[in-house]
């Protein structure tokens, strides 16, 4: 598939070990993480000081991919909980795919309905048991 040829020659197998912090809300953000074994909560940090789980990202998903907006700060704290291994390309080449393949555009737009998907879920579970 020439799409994946865009991302093959910057993909890094790396590991996720438990309890590892991928990236904190507020840093620049340097990978865009795909999963393939593990699982990793995203966090969101409340106006109350609180840290609560917001979704879950498994070999399904990936993390960093808002960078495809161009480079920004994380909106979210990632943590590994389960761990596994993963691949990496940094934000900018991911950026540049993105850019050049509707193919990919076209997964990372499923990729964020799924989270936004994921997000309403959990906020009406937590409305619920309020």
């Amino acid at each position: 598939m020439a799409d994946l040829d865009l991302l093959a020659p910057e993909l890094e197998m790396v590991a996720l070990d438990r309890d590892a912090v991928i990236s904190r809300a507020g840093d620049q953000t340097e990978h865009v993480l795909f999963p393939h074994s593990g699982a990793i909560s995203v966090m969101i940090d409340m106006a109350n000081g609180q840290t609560v789980a917001s979704a879950a990202i498994g070999r399904e998903g990936a993390v960093g991919t808002l960078s495809v907006l161009g480079p920004s700060s994380a909106a979210v704290t990632a943590i590994v909980r389960a761990a596994g291994v993963a691949s990496r390309i940094p934000a900018s080449r991911f950026h540049a795919a993105f850019s050049r393949s509707p193919a990919i555009r076209h997964a990372v737009q499923i990729h964020f309905r799924a989270m936004l998907i994921q997000r309403k879920r959990r906020c009406q579970a937590t409305a619920l048991r309020a």
